[in-house]
């Protein structure tokens, strides 16, 4: 069964966003009794008023029916010859992602403490001793099938987040990248006004622009001597010269 595109579908619509979700929630009998599958079958036909539904009285069938049918409820037997409800729900933890959320209801007439813990223990989410009262069936069937649309529902707001918050992650980072190449332009625009200044000074006295460059070739010497940055050093370089540049207005 595919969560992902059954989460999708609760945010469409899903039939189960009903009131009453048993009247059109797609349900699985699993019994190897024909008369209990009529039995039941009958209860969600005219006792729920639910048509949507499956059955089947081979266990081996279960995996292949899920795939096809996608159900939001199983109802399980325990006791059935070849392969009984425990190995079918063992069967389902290895197939099914670990976040799904398949409820089984098992139904069987083995009333031991015994096989009930077992069957909660191996994943079934209630159980319910045969003979069982029809009311209590559906009852309990809609209990769980709520719960099943709550899980949805969860999944799909989960959903829903997990892509607002890539969308508000990209765009952050859009921002970063824009305010990092603002920042290098303005680098740029700082050093091409130091460039041009020093520049300046050299045009106003030759002794001054020899001095100066002197002066820049230093001041890097050193800023590599002292371990800096080669930007750092680059800046130093093309900032030292402008010790002088105060002749520029020297008449």
């Amino acid at each position: 069964m595919r969560d992902a595109n059954r989460s999708e579908e609760s945010s469409k619509g899903h039939p189960m966003m009903q009131v009453d979700p048993i009247k059109t929630a797609r349900i699985l009998i699993v019994d190897d009794q024909e008369v209990n599958v009529h039995f039941l079958e009958g209860t969600l036909r005219w006792v729920a008023g639910n048509t949507n539904f499956k059955s089947t009285t081979n266990p081996r069938e279960v995996e292949a029916l899920i795939t096809e049918f996608e159900p939001d409820l199983i109802l399980l037997d325990l006791h059935m010859p070849e392969r009984d409800g425990f190995m079918v729900m063992e069967d389902l933890k290895q197939t099914l992602p670990a976040d799904a959320f398949l409820p089984i209801l098992v139904l069987t007439a083995d009333v031991t403490p015994e096989a009930k813990q077992r069957a909660l223990a191996g994943g079934a989410k209630d159980f319910l001793s045969k003979p069982f009262d029809t009311t209590e069936v559906l009852l309990r069937s809609n209990n769980l099938l709520q719960t099943r649309l709550l899980h949805l529902e969860l999944a799909n707001q989960n959903q829903i987040l997990e892509v607002k918050v890539q969308e508000r992650t990209h765009d952050l980072q859009k921002a970063n990248e824009d305010l990092q190449a603002a920042h290098r332009d303005l680098e740029d625009a700082h050093i091409e006004m130091l460039e041009r200044m020093a520049l300046a000074a050299e045009y106003r006295d030759d002794d001054t622009g020899e001095h100066t460059k002197r002066v820049g070739q230093v001041s890097a010497f050193l800023g590599r001597a002292m371990r800096l940055a080669q930007d750092q050093v680059m800046l130093i370089r093309r900032a030292a010269p402008l010790h002088d540049v105060g002749k520029i207005a020297i008449p």
